[in-house]
C-alpha cells in the first residue's frame, strides 16, 4: 500500500470496492500519519461522492459510509464543491429518518447547521431532535451533542430546552453509578466512611459542565443522590479479590473501618 499512496485512482477504486466506514477511517488515519496528502484524500473522498450521486440504485443518500466521508469534510472544512450534496443528505435524512446512525448523525446535523447547510427553521429538524430526546437513548455523549444543537436552535430556552433538561437528568440519575464505577472515580474506596463527597461532586460537575444547557442546583443534587455507593464499593472489593495482596489490604482496611465505627458507637453509648 505504501508504494501506491500517490496513485489516487487506485486508492479510489479500492475504497469504492469496500464502501465501509472503517475503510474511510483507515484512510483518514493514513492521511493524519502523513502518508497521504490532504488534497489527495479530498480528491478520493470527493470521487466517492460523485459515484454515489451517479448510483441510480441508491435509495438513501446518508448511509454509514457516506456519513463518515461527510463528517471528515465538515470537521476539516473541506466542503467547497460538496455543499449542495451535503444539503441533499440533510434533507434526505430528515425526510426518511436516520437515527439508527447514532451520535455521528447528530454531529453531522450539528456541523451542517453551523455551516449553513441545514434549514434550522425546518419543522422536520425540530421533530427529529425531539424524537432523539424523548424516544431514543443517545447516551451521555449523545446528550452533549444534543445540548449544542438545542442551544443553537433555541438561543432563548424553549420547549426543546425544557424537554432536554428533563431527559438528561433522568439519564444521569440512571447511569451515574455506572459512570462513577467505570471511570474509577472511587476506585480505592472500600467503605462508605472513605468516600470523599467533594471528589464525587467534582466529577459530576465536570459532566454537567460539558453540556451547553445548564442544570440548576436542585437537578444536580438529585443526580448526586442517586449514586449507589454500596454497589461501587462491592465492585471495588470484587476487583481487588482477583489480587491476593490487594484483597488482604482491602480486608484489613474494612476491618479497621468497622473497628473505628464500633469504637465511635461505644463512645456515644456510654453513660
Amino acid at each position: 500500500m505504501a508504494e501506491h499512496f500517490d496513485d489516487v485512482e487506485l486508492i479510489e477504486e479500492l475504497l469504492d470496492g469496500l464502501r465501509t466506514p472503517q475503510a474511510v477511517a483507515n484512510l483518514q488515519s493514513i492521511c493524519t500519519a502523513g502518508h497521504l496528502s490532504k488534497s489527495a484524500l479530498v480528491s478520493v473522498l470527493g470521487g466517492q461522492i460523485s459515484r454515489v450521486k451517479a448510483d441510480v440504485n441508491s435509495e438513501q443518500l446518508l448511509t454509514p459510509y457516506i456519513l463518515k466521508i461527510l463528517l471528515w469534510m465538515l470537521r476539516s472544512g473541506e466542503v467547497v464543491g460538496f455543499r449542495e450534496f451535503i444539503e441533499e443528505c440533510v434533507s434526505d435524512a430528515l425526510r426518511f429518518g436516520s437515527r439508527d446512525l447514532g451520535n455521528e448523525y447528530l454531529e453531522f446535523i450539528e456541523l451542517s447547521m453551523k455551516g449553513g447547510l441545514c434549514d434550522c427553521a425546518d419543522p422536520k429538524l425540530r421533530a427529529e431532535i425531539s424524537r432523539f430526546i424523548l424516544e431514543d437513548e443517545p447516551g451521555y455523549d449523545g446528550f452533549v451533542i444534543l445540548s449544542r444543537i438545542i442551544s443553537y436552535l433555541e438561543p432563548v430556552p424553549g420547549s426543546l430546552t425544557e424537554a432536554f433538561k428533563g431527559a438528561v437528568v433522568e439519564h444521569l440519575k440512571e447511569e451515574f453509578t455506572r459512570m462513577v464505577d467505570e471511570e474509577g472515580v472511587l476506585m480505592h474506596v472500600y467503605d462508605e466512611c472513605m468516600v470523599d463527597p467533594a471528589t464525587l461532586r467534582k466529577y459530576l460537575d465536570s459532566l454537567v459542565d460539558e453540556l451547553s444547557i445548564g442544570l440548576d442546583v436542585v437537578a444536580v443534587d438529585s443526580i448526586a443522590s442517586c449514586c449507589d455507593l454500596e454497589e461501587i464499593i462491592n465492585n471495588n472489593v470484587d476487583r481487588s479479590s482477583d489480587d491476593d495482596h490487594n484483597f488482604e489490604v482491602v480486608r484489613e482496611e474494612r476491618i479497621d473501618s468497622a473497628a473505628v465505627a464500633d469504637a465511635i458507637e461505644d463512645l456515644f453509648m456510654r453513660d
